[in-house]
């Protein structure tokens, strides 16, 4: 297991995903925590499936890389729902402001409302969108810092979930 981490983290900085930013690669970020859903107001968990790799964009409003990155993200989703975990996670927005925005995601990417809390044990957020990279133990594997081309999401994916989602651009 620590030799497909390694791997992973070899392999998704040499697609150009960014480890630096995370504040520590090596802690557990809590996926397991509840955060609100902005489309029910319920507290939920940010990732359906503990037993998948996870990739969670945290956005903000008015912004347009993260529109793009969102309907990219919602592709990946409709290839490989069960091979990995996809959620948006909202900050810098009063919870109304982060709501009206999801009219610009795909309704089947679950979006949540960060909070500060796990803001802080991530690094914190420079610019949006940011990506976080994780294994199937919550393990935070990577943090790359505005918009992932497809090609690279494309690989980054290949590897995160040990080639069984297999994107097509």
């Amino acid at each position: 297991m620590l030799t497909f981490l390694i791997v992973s983290l070899l392999m998704l900085s040499l697609v150009g995903v960014n480890t630096a930013n995370a504040k520590s690669t090596n802690s557990v970020v809590p996926l397991s925590s509840e955060f609100k859903n902005l489309a029910t107001g319920k507290h939920e968990q940010l990732v359906a499936n503990t037993n998948v790799a996870s990739v969670v964009m945290i956005f903000q409003p008015d912004c347009a890389w993260c529109k793009k990155q969102g309907k990219l993200l919602a592709s990946v989703k409709s290839q490989c729902q069960q091979r990995v975990n996809l959620s948006l996670l909202g900050y810098k927005g009063s919870t109304a402001a982060l709501k009206r925005e999801l009219k610009h995601f795909d309704k089947s990417l679950p979006a949540y409302k960060a909070r500060q809390s796990f803001l802080r044990q991530i690094g914190g957020v420079k610019a949006s969108p940011t990506t976080l990279f994780y294994d199937k133990q919550g393990q935070l594997l990577a943090k790359k810092r505005g918009y992932i081309t497809p090609e690279v999401l494309q690989a980054a994916l290949s590897q995160l979930t040990e080639q069984q989602c297999q994107w097509q651009i």
